[in-house]
């Protein structure tokens, strides 16, 4: 990379193994992947960015997709050889998209859940234009922070050392996830895709994962049954299965999906 992206704030499980990176949501952190970073991190180096504007991040402000992805591959470039294991939510799936198309040879395969890949409504717009101002609020970093399901003594540490989202960085990331992330220059990716939404999420993050793996050659995609949005801190212990069998066997669909979950 010509031009140097800022490095990122990162929870590193150290190790040897092949490395995990892990992404997270709008307005969430890295800490939030704690379940999957005590069970893999034994056999993997796990990797838990905080995304730009987001808890040890924050000093870096959000500007687009892209520029979140080239700080993602700088961080990477920074710590590990490559390449990596990519798993996405919601936000960090979308950066993990823009990862995919300008960084390809930094991933191995990726599962990215929870991504929106076509536009929402103006109605829905308007409504989360609304919600700007509350995001910088001391409650609703309390109220989000208790959404990463972390014990007393971690949301105690993370609040103590985390400040909201500002309405700026918020304002910008949340009209680019609602204008929905751009996956036509995804062709020459040539890593295995996994992308998921739950059977519980709305028609437009259904429709997302589809058109997301419909532009990938590798692709798979796949509704999780009886799940929502975050359902790796929901159903941690699914999550964990599922993901570990896809980076067993990249080019399968995971058996833990089920008979329920709809291809």
């Amino acid at each position: 990379m010509s031009d140097p992206s800022p490095s990122l704030a990162v929870i590193d499980t150290g190790g040897s193994g092949a490395p995990l990176v892990f992404l997270h949501g709008a307005a969430w952190a890295g800490v939030s992947w704690h379940r999957q970073l005590a069970a893999f991190g034994a056999a993997h180096r796990c990797l838990a960015f905080d995304l730009p504007g987001h808890g040890a991040s924050r000093g870096i402000r959000w500007t687009t997709m892209d520029a979140a992805a080239d700080a993602v591959a700088q961080t990477i470039v920074d710590l590990t050889p490559g390449p990596v294991h990519l798993v996405g939510f919601s936000l960090g799936a979308d950066v993990g998209i823009r990862l995919l198309a300008r960084h390809p040879a930094l991933v191995h395969d990726a599962l990215l859940t929870g991504a929106v890949t076509m536009p929402d409504t103006a109605l829905w717009r308007m409504l989360d234009a609304a919600s700007w101002p509350l995001v910088a609020l001391p409650a609703t970093h309390r109220l989000i922070s208790r959404r990463m399901g972390l014990d007393r003594a971690a949301y105690a540490q993370h609040l103590r050392s985390s400040a909201p989202l500002r309405v700026g960085d918020f304002r910008r990331l949340s009209t680019q996830i609602l204008a929905g992330t751009p996956v036509e220059d995804l062709r020459g990716c040539t890593a295995p895709v996994l992308a998921l939404a739950g059977a519980r999420e709305s028609r437009l993050a259904r429709r997302s994962v589809v058109r997301l793996a419909a532009h990938v050659p590798h692709g798979l995609s796949a509704e999780v049954a009886g799940a929502g949005h975050d359902w790796h801190v929901r159903e941690w212990e699914l999550f964990n299965r599922v993901l570990a069998q896809w980076i067993g066997a990249p080019l399968a669909l995971p058996g833990a999906l089920g008979a329920d979950s709809r291809p």
